[in-house]
């Protein structure tokens, strides 16, 4: 995983690119904990992110809770035109 970032005045946009899972979620963590002071927004972009574990969807809600002690806030971005990652399986029934 990539983890580009860039700071304007009190906003902080991170574009994370690759996988964020149990392996790699540590070093977002990491990266929002040296940085979130002083944020009052921020927004993650996941458009060139193949896939989220549930290890990568506990930093999001670190972060949500951080900003939240301060009154700020949390946004991700996610394209709109992406293939699902999962669907609904389809059950068929023997008379």
């Amino acid at each position: 995983m990539e983890i580009k970032a860039t700071k304007n005045g009190d906003a902080l946009e991170v574009a994370l690119s690759g996988r964020l899972d149990t392996n790699t979620s540590p070093d977002l963590e990491g990266y929002l904990r040296e940085n979130l002071e002083g944020v009052a927004s921020l927004a993650i972009d996941l458009a060139d992110t193949q896939y989220v574990s549930s290890a990568g969807l506990r930093v999001f809600l670190f972060a949500h809770k951080e900003l939240a002690k301060v009154g700020a806030g949390l946004r991700c971005a996610i394209p709109t035109s992406t293939s699902p990652t999962c669907s609904t399986p389809r059950v068929s029934r023997k008379s």
